[in-house]
């Protein structure tokens, strides 16, 4: 393992984002942490991401440019994972931005608690327009987070089993790079951006043995960027990230840090991929043969690794013997109602 020489390691991870780019850059530029370094990430990107990327280098020595043909979000990620020398390690998305004292109150309250992985809270930020101008406000799992986690306290996730079915938000937080390297923790090389911070979120959560969390949002989250991966197109990537969190928490669950509690927040997140990567199939018109047919591979191998509870056995049910057509509308009411409750 590197000895660290730097405080903080932030990753960018770029590709053809050249129109938010330089707000991103500039706002962690902002920050007022000593000695902290910036790796940005080109993954192939054919816009002007790049020249974007350079211009910032020249004038700020804190940013290396790393330039790579394209191999997708995780790829880039696990790259700057080990070429960092920060003892803590940040990640930024490039059509996000961050306020000035994120990094130096976390990594304050990181060092002085000892934590693995430190949370803090969030926005959802919105661009304006001619008409209207940009607007922010308050995740709602921020929002839940802090009503349930344990404020100003150390814990694990036996503490806290409900933060696993929470939005992975990784980019809300730093991680200590000793407790990434002990566990070997890395990134999912999907295709493209392809919902990889899922498994990374739950690896790190039930791994930690210092978890922290901070009420205050200071993460800028873009929610109107189009080509952002939150604009899901193929149904199959839920699925497939389903498959990655149930390979590490098959073992994870042989291990004394499990507790049987954990189970129902990660099979609560399990159903409702499926329920989404069922309305995004049937909404690109894919037949419902292959919908089904990779819906119930996934569905039979969560099923053969646990003993599932009673309502989720009546969804699997449901998603085995159940016409996809007539689960799709299912997710569609389910997310109407949520942006009714919390919007």
């Amino acid at each position: 393992m590197k000895t660290p020489n730097k405080t903080l390691s932030v990753i960018i991870p770029v590709y053809n984002v050249e129109k938010y780019l330089a707000q991103c850059l500039n706002s962690v530029l902002a920050v007022s942490v000593e000695n902290m370094e910036i790796l940005c990430v080109n993954d192939g990107s054919t816009d002007g991401s790049l020249e974007i990327l350079q211009a910032h280098s020249l004038r700020d020595g804190r940013i290396e440019v790393i330039n790579k043909p394209n191999g997708g979000y995780g790829h880039s990620c696990n790259l700057a994972m080990r070429r960092a020398r920060g003892e803590y390690i940040a990640i930024v998305e490039p059509d996000d931005f961050i306020d000035p004292m994120m990094y130096a109150t976390l990594l304050s309250v990181a060092k002085s608690k000892d934590l693995d992985v430190l949370k803090c809270g969030y926005y959802e930020y919105f661009d304006g327009d001619d008409s209207q101008q940009a607007q922010c406000k308050i995740a709602q799992w921020t929002q839940r987070t802090q009503k349930i986690a344990p404020q100003n306290d150390v814990f694990t996730i036996k503490d806290c089993p409900a933060l696993l079915f929470f939005h992975p938000s990784i980019w809300a937080g730093v991680y200590k790079r000793a407790f990434l390297l002990r566990h070997k923790i890395a990134f999912v090389e999907a295709k493209g951006a392809g919902w990889v911070d899922n498994p990374f979120a739950l690896q790190t959560l039930c791994l930690a043995e210092r978890i922290g969390t901070i009420k205050t949002p200071y993460y800028f989250y873009r929610q109107s960027n189009p080509e952002a991966s939150s604009h899901l197109k193929d149904f199959t990537i839920p699925l497939d990230r389903v498959c990655d969190m149930q390979a590490f928490f098959r073992d994870f669950a042989k291990t004394p840090a499990f507790c049987p509690q954990l189970i129902v927040p990660v099979l609560k997140k399990y159903t409702r991929y499926i329920l989404l990567a069922i309305y995004v199939g049937k909404k690109a018109h894919i037949p419902e043969c292959h919908i089904h047919a990779r819906v119930a591979s996934v569905v039979e191998a969560i099923r053969q690794d646990f003993a599932i509870p009673p309502v989720f056995a009546i969804w699997f049910w449901l998603f085995l013997h159940v016409p996809m057509g007539v689960i799709a509308p299912i997710y569609g009411c389910l997310k109407w109602l949520k942006y009714k409750i919390f919007r």
